[in-house]
């Protein structure tokens, strides 16, 4: 998720320097016919500009991308484009307040270390061969990424995996080199394509999702619900997933077909380690069985009704998904944590040291990417983009759909996905406004090929914690990536053309 270059701070150091040039060069050039307007400088143009200076300070992290995403509280109410209260909304934007509550509750499942109870079940279930441990880890880095950050899963399964893989093959035989390596490989990887993909299955799975959301909303009106975006995420994964898998066992690596006996014997040793289930994971539990139903349910408690005084009142039609998660939020420092607490803070499920150290940087992008998308839409500069590519718009949809997704897909393998839906979405939302084609058919497909770029270290989080471990070489994360990106290319451009067609 972060974007380097071979030399990172040489491409920091040009980049703090080619952004405000940029941005300058865009304004001297002048505004053209159909943006101009009465003040001194268009709004329009001061916004390309802006985006402009943003986008290359994205991707070279010349600041950094949270201290970047601030720039629209300075520039665009000091140029007039709009006042400081309308900007600084963004950065509340009910979509923000979602992630906020997705990332602190998930501190709570962290903290009592149930990620990793709930990892070692699922895995446990899929037998001993090496592809079917690999499909085991890759459904429970899923599992987990729907819920918590995708880096931090990977973090947590990558130590199971390299403890099983140690066990099951002999430390120095040489005979076993290649097969360790492979199965190493493979296991590694299908932890972080399963981090990455899972994270589609939810709003807070990963916060390209929520960035696409609130695109939907400021530039279309269309609000999607939590139960909506499973119904178009879940399928998603159900068929991702296993097309990873095959990649990765049936044609990346060429896996021994023995049984690890001793892999069984691995994931005992670490189930025993955790202990029985602790009071404050069974209340953990319960906590998000009720939230999890609260989102899932939603679209049928708001519509409840009751008559008063002659009048149809409907008490909860304003819980919604966002609200429920800051109850979330609440409920985690109300509720006592139990007598196994000892040492562990203030006696609650959640403590305030725990809850703080969520990614607040990630929550400033989200507020200067909205921040931008109203800015481009209010000032017309997305009807000119519309305009401007409406090109584009004559493909087939289907082979437009493509286009987007492949352009997402590798320009995410070197630029943070947050920052590329941010950039993208707004320009292509515009396009599809003003063509009148269906806005979430071009702004969805963007959301999933965001999350599912496989190749480099620096795509997404998972990945890079993966070639961390020093045990997967670049050149075979890119060959095996590679292969996958161009299958995730066809799949996620069809799911993304037909799922919306069921949901909206």
């Amino acid at each position: 998720m972060t974007a380097n270059a071979n030399n990172p701070a040489i491409a920091s150091r040009i980049g703090f320097w080619l952004g405000p040039a940029l941005a300058a060069f865009v304004l001297a050039m002048g505004t053209p016919a159909g943006l101009q307007s009465q003040a001194a400088l268009s709004p329009a143009w001061v916004t390309l500009a802006l985006l402009v200076w943003m986008a290359i300070w994205w991707v070279t992290e010349a600041l950094p991308i949270p201290v970047t995403s601030l720039l629209p509280l300075v520039i665009l109410p000091s140029a007039g484009v709009a006042p400081l209260r309308e900007i600084s909304a963004s950065y509340m934007h009910p979509v923000v307040v979602l992630l906020m509550g997705g990332f602190i509750f998930a501190k709570a499942i962290e903290r009592w270390n149930l990620h990793e109870r709930i990892a070692l079940n699922v895995i446990g279930r899929f037998g001993t061969r090496p592809s079917a441990l690999i499909a085991g880890f890759m459904v429970a880095s899923a599992l987990l990424s729907m819920w918590i950050s995708n880096s931090a899963t990977s973090i947590m399964m990558m130590p199971i995996a390299l403890s099983l893989a140690g066990s099951v093959f002999a430390a120095e035989d040489p005979q076993e080199d290649f097969a360790r390596y492979a199965f190493t490989s493979a296991l590694l990887l299908g932890i972080a394509y399963g981090c990455s993909i899972g994270g589609l299955g939810t709003p807070i799975g990963t916060p390209t999702n929520l960035i696409i959301m609130g695109y939907l909303t400021e530039m279309g009106g269309v609000e999607i619900s939590f139960t909506q975006w499973m119904m178009i995420g879940l399928p998603t994964v159900a068929i991702m997933l296993p097309i990873a898998w095959l990649v990765l066992t049936r044609w990346a690596f060429k896996l021994d077909r023995s049984t690890f006996s001793a892999s069984q014997t691995v994931l005992e040793e670490r189930k025993r380690a955790l202990g029985s289930l602790a009071t404050p994971e069974k209340r953990t539990i319960a906590t998000f069985a009720v939230i999890a139903t609260l989102w899932l349910t939603g679209p049928l408690y708001r519509e409840w009704s009751v008559t008063v005084d002659g009048e149809i009142w409907q008490p909860l039609a304003g819980l919604s998904d966002h609200v429920v998660a800051i109850i979330a939020v609440i409920l985690c420092f109300l509720i006592p944590a139990g007598e196994e607490d000892s040492g562990k803070g203030s006696g609650k499920l959640l403590d305030w040291s725990t809850a703080e150290s969520i990614p607040w940087g990630t929550l400033l992008l989200f507020g200067g990417g909205l921040a931008m998308a109203g800015a481009i839409n209010s000032t017309g500069l997305g009807s000119y983009f519309g305009n401007t590519l409406s090109g584009l718009s004559a493909l087939p949809l289907f082979l437009l759909i493509i286009l987007i997704v492949a352009i997402v897909l590798f320009l995410t393998e070197i630029t943070s996905n947050v920052a590329t839906a941010s950039v993208v979405a707004p320009i292509l939302g515009a396009m599809a406004l003003n063509a009148g084609l269906p806005l979430e058919t071009i702004l969805i497909p963007i959301a999933l090929a965001a999350s599912c770029a496989f190749m480099l270290p620096m795509a997404t989080g998972p990945n890079a914690v993966v070639f961390s471990s020093g045990k997967v070489s670049m050149s075979t994360m890119i060959r095996t990536g590679f292969l996958l990106n161009l299958c995730a290319i066809m799949a996620l451009a069809a799911l993304g053309s037909v799922l919306p067609l069921f949901v909206f």
